[in-house]
């Protein structure tokens, strides 16, 4: 009997009982097999105390002789809350209906997403998944196995290499790896690859040609690296030279850090808006003013509901506004040459492209002028320099 449950089930009141013999009438009931908890001496001659609702005819007997008296305070458990819905019966049918509504739409396909494609459109994968029966509104009963489904998407999308279904509640995501093709060389005429700049040879990845240089040798622009003509002196055949030739270049950078910056920062004013979320639709609760702030950051936070164990969709989404100000802010020399190197190391990056990777740097030279750090820094780099020269026809 000391489940909290168990008594909620079979119903309890809490009773204000008042007399002069409250020990004696207490000791009788527990004699007599009654459960009593919670018994609390709330003044002169008077307690509070629980007992089951089927025991509540037994105080009767006992308390008479006594001159106690009882008064009803409070009524829990379930006889109480049936007794209630029996009076509700339209207010129990609409929320029995509205739990077996929301049970029914957390059992359909709500949302579906595309994700992993670069080449293929999403329409073009959501089209095939329609045909296979993933779309909005279906039931997940009606569907097939996800193993099954990935096997027939798998074979309707030529360019893909793998696909993968994933259902989350209401939202199915479909991830696509699509077939990594190579890339197709252009035809390439009789051509020496050369340098296009100065640097020191690392590491030659000659796939076609007659090598001319070796690692560790300096090399001019427009120097040949890899010669288009192979052979012997009158068993020659020229070709389309092909490879890498890796070498060290070096760049000097020059950049300019003032030392008072303007920085974004919170000035805690906030503004804030949130939607109901009723499947792929939103609705506005709150915030239908515009922003009166110039200048913001947004922070967003979303939940969906979820009925045993299953996402519903239905939910909730609020958008903060946050203001922000422009501030001017002195920083240090030496946090401003770690910005200065940063600044130096993405401008070489961009001229060295995606292939090319920065191997050390060194700061030259640094100064503080005018409430600005001038700094001069020497970058060594590796990066391709060979490039494609045509070989010109010779004349009979």
């Amino acid at each position: 009997m000391r489940d909290r449950w168990l008594k909620w089930w079979l119903g309890y009141v809490v009773l204000a009982i008042r007399g002069r013999y409250l020990e004696r009438f207490l000791n009788q009931i527990v004699r007599q097999g009654v459960f009593v908890w919670d018994v609390r001496i709330t003044g002169e001659r008077q307690a509070r105390l629980a007992v089951l609702v089927r025991d509540v005819r037994r105080l009767r007997s006992a308390r008479r002789p006594l001159g106690i008296r009882a008064r009803i305070v409070a009524k829990r458990g379930w006889p109480f809350w049936r007794y209630r819905l029996a009076r509700r019966k339209g207010f129990v049918t609409g929320l029995l209906f509205f739990v077996v509504l929301l049970y029914g739409l957390s059992q359909m396909v709500w949302h579906v997403e595309v994700v992993g494609n670069e080449r293929l459109r999403d329409e073009e994968v959501r089209r095939v998944a329609e045909e296979l029966g993933i779309k909005r509104g279906q039931w997940r009963a009606h569907m097939k196995e996800l193993d099954e489904l990935q096997r027939q998407l798998l074979s309707r999308l030529p360019d893909v290499a793998w696909v993968g279904i994933e259902m989350k509640g209401t939202r199915v995501r479909i991830t696509v790896v699509e077939q990594v093709k190579p890339e197709e060389k252009p035809a390439q005429g009789p051509s020496h690859l050369v340098a296009a700049k100065r640097g020191m040879v690392h590491r030659l990845i000659v796939e076609r040609g007659r090598p001319l240089v070796r690692p560790n040798e300096w090399v001019a622009p427009g120097q040949v690296l890899v010669s288009g003509v192979m052979g012997d002196e009158g068993q020659t055949r020229i070709v389309g030279a092909e490879g890498k030739v890796e070498a060290e270049v070096w760049y000097e950078s020059e950049v300019a850090v003032p030392l008072v910056q303007k920085r974004e920062v919170l000035t805690g004013r906030r503004f804030a808006r949130t939607y109901a979320l009723v499947g792929t639709y939103r609705i506005r609760l709150r915030g239908y003013e515009a922003v009166p702030f110039a200048r913001y950051r947004v922070v967003e936070e979303r939940e969906e509901g979820a009925l045993f164990g299953r996402r519903l969709p239905l939910g909730w989404r609020k958008e903060v506004f946050l203001e922000t100000e422009l501030q001017e802010v002195r920083v240090s020399p030496t946090e401003a040459a770690a910005i200065g190197k940063r600044l130096a190391r993405a401008d070489v990056l961009r001229r060295i492209g995606d292939e090319g990777r920065i191997l050390r740097e060194k700061v030259l030279h640094s100064v503080v002028r005018n409430d600005t750090l001038y700094m001069k820094l020497h970058v060594v780099t590796l990066e391709n320099i060979a490039r494609a020269q045509p070989i010109p026809e010779q004349g009979d």
